[in-house]
């Protein structure tokens, strides 16, 4: 049983990898957060210092990563208490937010 939620699990991972690079998400990668941190660390003082210089979008990388690490907090959490209730959880947020692309998709097609 483990085996295959983590079968399952997995290649939900890899498509969303692969939707979010073919729609072209801006500075996170869903699945190697590291690229953003690397940003961070690239546009920081001790980097290219572009941070002082208002280039390289370093505010919405630490709110990724923030948000990245909240999520992970909460997932753990979800499946410490219960299997089910992190499954559940994650699949509710998956399906809002395709509802949610899905619509804002069509809203900008619509005249």
């Amino acid at each position: 049983m483990l085996l295959t939620v983590t079968c399952l699990l997995g290649a939900a991972m890899g498509i969303q990898a692969a939707t979010a690079r073919f729609i072209g998400v801006k500075d996170v990668t869903t699945v190697v957060v590291t690229s953003t941190i690397t940003g961070l660390a690239a546009d920081s003082v001790l980097g290219s210092g572009n941070a002082r210089r208002g280039g390289g979008g370093s505010g919405r990388r630490f709110l990724a990563v923030l948000l990245i690490v909240a999520g992970a907090l909460v997932g753990a959490l979800l499946l410490h208490w219960h299997l089910r209730a992190g499954l559940v959880v994650e699949g509710t947020l998956v399906l809002l937010v395709v509802a949610t692309g899905a619509w804002h998709d069509l809203s900008r097609r619509t005249p």
